[in-house]
């Protein structure tokens, strides 16, 4: 018991330090990436008149695109794209939150139209910082989110 709450402080505490963006990917093996060529946003997404959300969207799009796919704003895309951003409050495992337990993270979701299923989904988080810059920022993020997009097949 002694040994999980010594873990648990531990990777509390680099969390706690972290300045760089961690993420991670989890996608369908099944869905057909190459098969996928056009894209647009979830209903009420895109578009967005949130200073911070707006950048957020046109660097997405700007990656999608650079990825090979083509945005279309109206027809039937095989993707929909959905966006979060969040700052939230963090605690370790007994609940104990500390000075720095603030983190900000963003979270990118593809989904196949026809099925309705999520096909991918990335994240990337870090810990807040007062003097953090969404200019700088999103696409940090987005470089941890994107580096291994598309799956190899």
């Amino acid at each position: 018991m002694t040994r999980a709450l010594i873990l648990s402080a531990a990777l509390f505490l680099v969390a706690g330090c972290q300045t760089q963006y961690r993420g991670d990917v989890s996608y369908d093996p099944d869905a057909l990436y190459r098969g996928y060529q056009t894209f647009s946003w979830v209903e009420g997404q895109g578009g967005s008149e949130q200073p911070v959300r707006a950048l957020a969207e046109k660097a997405v799009q700007a990656e999608l695109v650079k990825d090979g796919l083509t945005y279309v704003e109206n027809g039937e895309p095989d993707l929909l794209v959905r966006v979060n951003l969040g700052r939230r409050r963090r605690t370790s495992l007994s609940g104990a939150t500390g000075p720095r337990a603030e983190a900000v993270g963003m979270e990118v979701i593809l989904q196949d139209r026809k099925t309705g299923q999520w096909v991918w989904n990335g994240w990337a988080v870090k810990t807040y910082s007062s003097d953090l810059e969404a200019e700088t920022e999103i696409p940090l993020a987005l470089a941890e989110i994107f580096k291994d997009f598309p799956p190899t097949q």
